[in-house]
């Protein structure tokens, strides 16, 4: 465990940045069935990225893909090994937009007869307790539909769909702990560090590496309170009816405009419901009425 505050000069004015380069100070495992071998409560998990050609999961593509396993104690819920990793390119079938290559740098020539192999996609999430990513709700959407449209084994559709997602974004309150933001390309320099590039499998390294700091206001590690969120239960509320006129509120409270449904809903865990719904009751269906309230089930967050 390392804590944020090694990074910082002694008056706390200066932070010191290093380059990693993936050397993890943790044991390493070079199979996926070793991973669970130091004890009953060690478990398996995979931390995922994927590039896309955009943000359309419907109609962009998975370019790039990285997965790395790791262990981690169910106890003490802290990271306690280091699993190999998988990465791979995908021909999109279509030219690679001039932004998404500037982002990624991942050119038409790079990925020109390249695929995923599915077989190895399998192995790695059959294996998982759990799968990690700094922004699930984009990754687990482009992944499980690549996913379904590979895969036709259905014990393997089922093994590689029903894993419990955690997402560093929403698990973890990083603006309580004073950053000002979420990226991991600005994260990873406020606690000390940086990689190369925007490449899916550095991001994955660094986004691990990440997530065993202890936080900057308590001896738990990032990892921990992410994955303590990630067994519970969500629950969607949809401020349906809600006037017109609270609409300025229901914004500022983070919820979100469903255009197609023509409702204002926001997603929360289940230690914040009952909070979330005494809120509405007091500030938005004051004259009667009630919200539409949906359990999602951990197995099922994000997809």
């Amino acid at each position: 465990m390392t804590s944020f505050w090694r990074s910082l000069n002694q008056d706390g004015t200066k932070i010191t940045i290093e380059r990693f380069n993936g050397e993890f100070s943790l044991p390493k495992f070079d199979g996926l069935e070793s991973l669970k071998s130091g004890g009953p409560s060690w478990r398996s998990g995979i931390c995922v990225d994927v590039e896309t050609t955009g943000l359309d999961r419907y109609r962009d593509t998975i370019i790039e893909i990285a997965i790395r396993a790791f262990a981690f104690d169910s106890a003490s819920d802290e990271i306690v090994a280091i699993g190999p990793s998988f990465s791979a390119l995908n021909d999109p079938a279509k030219p690679i937009a001039a932004e998404i290559t500037k982002l990624t740098g991942i050119r038409d020539k790079d990925v020109e007869g390249q695929s995923i192999d599915v077989a190895e996609v399998v192995r790695y999430f059959s294996a998982a307790d759990l799968v990690v990513a700094h922004n699930a709700g984009f990754d687990r959407k482009f992944i499980d539909r690549w996913i379904r449209t590979n895969i036709d084994d259905e014990d393997a559709l089922a093994a590689c769909t029903q894993n419990v997602w955690a997402c560093s974004c929403d698990f973890i309150p990083w603006r309580n702990f004073g950053f000002p933001v979420h990226k991991l390309e600005l994260l990873g320099p406020f606690h000390g560090f940086f990689v190369n590039g925007h490449r899916a499998l550095e991001d994955v390294d660094a986004l691990l590496h990440l997530l065993t700091f202890s936080e900057p206001t308590s001896d738990s590690t990032y990892f921990s309170t992410m994955v303590k969120k990630a067994r519970l239960s969500s629950f969607k509320i949809c401020a349906t009816g809600a006037p017109f006129d609270s609409k300025d509120a229901l914004k500022s409270r983070r919820y979100r405009w469903n255009a197609g449904n023509k409702v204002w809903e926001k997603t929360v865990l289940e230690p914040e419901k009952d909070a979330e719904l005494e809120w509405l009751a007091a500030e938005v269906f004051t004259y009667g009425g009630e919200p539409d309230l949906y359990e999602i089930h951990p197995r099922k967050r994000f997809s």
